[in-house]
């Protein structure tokens, strides 16, 4: 650090020790009574259901003292409900008992990855050997909470295989300006029928929308109904990157229609207007506010 008089205004350059700093900038202070350390801030790289969740966080001393800082990481899931934790020394194993390290220092973290997909955060809690939990300050170093909360994280269904996509029935449709449908496949099984639908995000979508699918008769009429955002409510279209494909999955009992031939129409609507987005293919061409799709459905008793 060097200190410069501007004027009789103090300026102080820091050097950060790290070539790049974190993408995701917090700049909170921890500290008992006084300003202790920074959270500069995290990098969070992209996580699918089955694998590690790695963040890496990034601190800074900002006195000098000696104390071992432990850090615990919770992962919290949507109802802030812990899915796993891990903690260790807040600065590396290599400062356990040593002096707090100069400049920014980043700390890779691994968390057991959660099984089901969508936004998640992180909970960090420190504590200082001897004097308990650290506190996040206020501009007057007064204490404002014992918890940091960090996030989001998303955690991805896992990647849909080339192999799955060439088995399923192509379907070159878009719906709206950021999602399209690829493809889907429909299954038949003794007591039900079930479809599945790939999705690809074609832009950020700033509404989460809801699928509609709809079991049909030979006249149209609407025998069975799910309604619900992709994967169960657990992965909105929000969230979904550009180019990311999402299979989605939806089944329904056939126990009580009657025998014949039934179809299955889908699409999506913005929730609570409820408002349908336009189907429009390859060409531009618009089909409408549903897609009814190829293979039916056979009933027999």
């Amino acid at each position: 650090m060097i200190h410069l008089d501007d004027g009789g205004y103090e300026v102080r350059i820091f050097k950060t020790g790290v070539a790049d700093l974190p993408a995701n900038r917090v700049g909170v202070r921890l500290g008992i009574y006084a300003s202790w350390l920074e959270l500069v801030g995290y990098d969070l790289p992209a996580t699918h259901v089955n694998h590690s969740v790695n963040p890496s966080l990034c601190w800074r001393a900002l006195i000098s003292r000696r104390e071992p800082l432990q850090l615990t990481v919770h992962l919290l899931d949507h109802n802030d409900r812990q899915v796993t934790q891990s903690s260790g020394a807040l600065f590396g194993a290599e400062t356990v008992s040593g002096q707090w390290p100069q400049g920014v220092v980043c700390i890779p973290w691994m968390l057991t990855a959660p099984a089901e997909p969508g936004i998640y955060r992180l909970q960090l809690d420190v504590d200082a050997a001897g004097q308990g939990r650290v506190p996040a300050l206020s501009r007057q170093n007064e204490p404002v909470s014992d918890k940091l909360f960090v996030g989001p994280v998303k955690v991805a269904p896992a990647p849909v295989s080339a192999d799955e996509l060439r088995q399923a029935r192509a379907s070159n449709v878009r719906l709206g300006d950021a999602i399209g449908l690829v493809a889907y496949s429909v299954q038949r099984q003794s007591d039900s029928a079930s479809v599945t639908l790939y999705w690809k995000g074609l832009g950020q979508a700033s509404t989460e929308y809801t699928v509609f699918v709809h079991l049909l008769d030979t006249n149209g009429t609407v025998r069975a109904q799910l309604d619900s955002q992709p994967w169960r409510r657990r992965y909105p279209t929000s969230i979904w990157d550009i180019g990311e494909i999402v299979r989605d999955d939806y089944s329904f009992s056939l126990l009580d229609l009657p025998p014949g031939e039934y179809r299955i129409a889908i699409g999506m609507y913005e929730y609570p207007g409820l408002v349908r987005l336009s189907i429009l293919d390859a060409s531009g061409n618009d089909w409408g506010d549903h897609l009814v799709l190829d293979d039916a459905v056979q009933v027999t008793k």
